[in-house]
């Protein structure tokens, strides 16, 4: 039996995998763009007059945080130091204005020294390069003004001039169409010539000022002047002669002296680090990584100064008067509130005791800062780590499976159970809103399964043992009427006949708003009547259902000859039926217990939906109605997870209830 459980536990997790795999497939291929739901811009009129820089400025960075930017399963060509810088570069030298300036920001502020042998390489190789293709276009575009500015200019010389700058520019040029003759382009050529013409030039410069940027003179750096190939030739020959101050070994080396020094000597060799910037950012990750402790908030204030990022793990005492403050503000809420007979006695101490004592309250919110804080660096360097390191073969196909949307959020959740966070419920994790209405949504299951069995299983059976009588067609007809009946036509109906007036029951909600006034059993009879019709609706489909697989298996079971023998010897018709008969009636039940799990867990989108009831099955609606994929995904692997679980679970119960099946 071990053994077979072994197999099926391990089988069950991978089927789990892949049936999180193909849900967040068909999860992410609807239409539509979840970033902007996660950035909170509409999608219907994003782009309005403006605003249109700002929201692509907005959907970028929320991209990038999220992963949108990354493929679904599979990275066929995940990201190396030498492919991000090289990459980086480019949009220095060749993109838009924005991405320029985004891409300089980020070569400045984050990546620094860890990709500067690729920034001065291509720098020299651009520079080169730019500067004899900027001198043809510039002598195409003289060429062009002379023969355009002829009284009568020469078609054919004009075309070969029009057709040379058309070749100089590729796609950055003006466009036209093919019935436009040469000299009406000549002009709207020239002009952009005059504007545009150093274009790519001014993208070396750009390149050359970063570097100049991320080590400045003062700091060591050439003093560089001239045109951008001589520029260029400074910067190789500076960093030929200074790239083993920031080799991985000087960055090792001054990482492990900082950790280890002295407090006197800590600035000092907190200052060489600094010096060396983003080329230690591996280093100090590492020590980070492996420290704990007061070590571990040392390393990471290093690393908030090489990777130019605001995490600190020590406490200022700013921060204690902060949450002091918090802690007053919160308990003069709650004090006022039961002074104003606004809350309960037993309200108000549950809220005390949630709340604790100042000193505990304080130590309780840093705690969770730092938790916050270390985990914000862990999915920076999860992404950000391509930047300063180099992959070997075998790293490279893990990170193929590892960096795309489905490995991040898998990673998350195998690591630390994290399911992420919303995108619609701003600054709430899922696993919060999960915990927030499960209670509810249990609640409503359990009354409905207790109830369906309670009435199901005893139905079935006097059905079976009174087959083609009169009650027994009139209980088939009946169940079978209701089995017929859908849900939220029951549910409706029910509001309009019984929810008033006279308010026999409530049409919504699992408690009235001025509950908490009342006391412990008026609180208890108000859940209760919020209660009835929700679980009727929930309840009397699978009444019907199950009453009948019931029947069916009582009937083939007292057909068989052992059932005919316990009669024969005389036992009395009740321990015929409830002893021998019944438990080997129960495996079609039993089966179908297997699904009970993940219908607690999912609750009833329809239902709940009827009666504004804030359950999961709620949740799950909502979110599907606004892509909020962390929350879909989390209901559709815990779902999955239950009914693999709830599977396994009848299996192990098919051999308590019939002992001849065997578990191998």
């Amino acid at each position: 039996m071990w053994t077979y459980l072994v197999k099926r536990l391990l089988l069950l997790f991978v089927t789990l995998f892949g049936i999180c795999a193909i849900s967040f497939v068909i999860v992410t291929l609807a239409p539509g763009d979840p970033a902007y739901t996660a950035a909170g811009i509409p999608q219907i009129g994003a782009r309005t007059k403006g605003r249109a820089a700002t929201t692509d400025e907005v959907l970028e960075h929320t991209r990038k945080a999220l992963y949108l930017d990354r493929p679904r399963i599979l990275n066929l060509s995940p990201n190396t130091r030498t492919k991000s810088a090289r990459e980086l570069a480019r949009k220095i030298c060749e993109g838009s204005d924005y991405v320029r300036l985004e891409a300089q920001k980020l070569a400045v502020s984050e990546v620094g020294t860890a990709s500067f042998d690729i920034f001065v390489e291509e720098a020299s190789r651009r520079a080169g390069k730019v500067s004899q293709d900027v001198a043809a276009l510039q002598g195409a575009l003289s060429a062009l003004e002379a023969i355009a500015g002829k009284d009568s200019p020469d078609p054919a010389a004009l075309e070969a001039a029009v057709s040379t700058l058309e070749r100089l520019a590729g796609e950055r040029g003006p466009r036209f169409s093919k019935s436009v003759g040469s000299l009406e382009r000549a002009p709207r050529w020239i002009a952009w010539g005059k504007e545009h013409g150093n274009d790519a030039l001014s993208g070396v410069v750009l390149l050359l000022d970063t570097l100049e940027q991320v080590v400045p003179p003062a700091k060591g750096g050439p003093s560089s002047k001239g045109t951008p190939e001589v520029r260029a030739q400074a910067w190789k020959a500076w960093w030929d002669a200074s790239a083993t101050s920031y080799s991985p070994e000087a960055a090792e080396k001054a990482a492990s002296s900082y950790m280890e020094a002295s407090e006197a000597d800590r600035p000092a060799r907190l200052e060489a680090l600094e010096k060396i910037g983003g080329a230690a950012t591996p280093a100090v990750m590492s020590a980070y990584e492996s420290s704990s402790g007061e070590r571990r908030s040392r390393a990471a204030f290093a690393l908030s100064l090489v990777a130019h990022k605001t995490w600190d793990l020590t406490v200022k005492p700013q921060q204690r008067i902060d949450y002091e403050k918090e802690w007053a503000d919160a308990k003069k809420k709650i004090d006022d509130a039961r002074a104003k007979n606004e809350m309960q006695e037993s309200v108000y101490k549950e809220a005390a005791s949630e709340l604790g004592s100042k000193d505990v309250y304080i130590e309780r919110q840093i705690v969770k800062d730092h938790a916050e804080q270390e985990r914000n660096i862990a999915r920076w360097w999860f992404r950000a780590e391509e930047e300063f390191v180099e992959f070997g073969a075998l790293r490279q196909l893990g990170r193929a499976f590892t960096q795309t949307q489905f490995g991040k959020w898998f990673r998350s959740l195998a690591l630390g159970l994290d399911l992420g966070e919303s995108f619609v419920y701003k600054g709430k994790t899922v696993k919060e809103l999960i915990l927030k209405r499960l209670p509810v949504t249990l609640w409503l299951n359990f009354f409905s399964i207790v109830l369906t069995y309670l009435i199901a299983v005893p139905l079935g059976v006097f059905s079976a043992t009174h087959p083609k009588t009169v009650a027994d067609r009139v209980t088939t007809v009946s169940l079978f009427i209701l089995y017929s009946l859908p849900s939220f036509w029951v549910g409706a109906i029910l509001i309009l006949l019984v929810t008033g007036p006279p308010p026999w029951f409530p049409s919504h909600g699992i408690d009235s708003i001025d509950s908490w006034k009342l006391g412990p059993w008026d609180r208890f009879v108000d859940w209760m009547r919020h209660m009835v019709l929700p679980v009727a609706c929930l309840t009397y489909g699978g009444i019907a259902y199950i009453s009948r697989q019931m029947r069916a298996g009582m009937l083939e079971t007292i057909r068989q000859d052992y059932v005919r023998t316990a009669r024969a010897k005389g036992l009395p018709e009740k321990v015929v039926i409830f002893k021998h008969a019944m438990r080997n009636s129960l495996i079609p039940i039993v089966t179908i217990l297997a699904y009970l799990l993940p219908s607690m867990f999912g609750g009833s989108v329809i239902i709940e939906s009827i009666f504004s009831i804030d359950g999961l099955g709620r949740l799950m609606f909502e979110a599907i109605l606004a892509r909020d994929y962390p929350v879909i995904m989390a209901e559709v692997f815990i779902s999955g997870l239950l009914t693999l679980a709830g599977i396994l679970l009848a299996d192990v119960t098919y051999a308590i209830v019939d002992p001849r099946i065997e578990l191998k």
